[in-house]
């Protein structure tokens, strides 16, 4: 269950608007692919400079300081984590080029080895 504590936006005089920090928290699920989910979501958030995180053991807690930075710093993490997770190589019986994940290519060279 995800709790959102302000919408980050508040009126100011003369109908603009000023930009506040935005804090939410993610209850951990007891489901094992779940929170592990949500400790790599902490794993990638604690490196940003734009928000706070804290893991604790019943959620997770984010507050952004920056929409505009989080965005940007979030958009960088996950585009880099998905280039080190993915490796392309050709495909042996149509010669095209894709895309695999690493660890699909680790579990086909140990099965190679162990047939041999």
């Amino acid at each position: 269950m995800i709790e959102a504590v302000n919408s980050g936006l508040e009126r100011e005089g003369e109908g603009g608007f000023v930009d506040k920090s935005v804090s939410f928290e993610i209850n951990t699920y007891e489901d094992p692919w779940m929170d592990n989910g949500l400790e790599n979501f902490f794993r990638v958030l604690r490196d940003l400079e734009s928000c706070k995180v804290e893991l604790t053991s019943g959620s997770l807690k984010v507050e952004i300081r920056s929409k505009e930075g989080f965005i940007k710093e979030l958009t960088g993490k996950i585009l880099e984590k998905r280039r080190n997770l993915l490796v392309t190589d050709k495909d042996k019986k149509t010669g095209e080029k894709r895309k695999f994940e690493k660890t699909t290519c680790y579990y086909k060279k140990k099965k190679r080895l162990e047939e041999k």
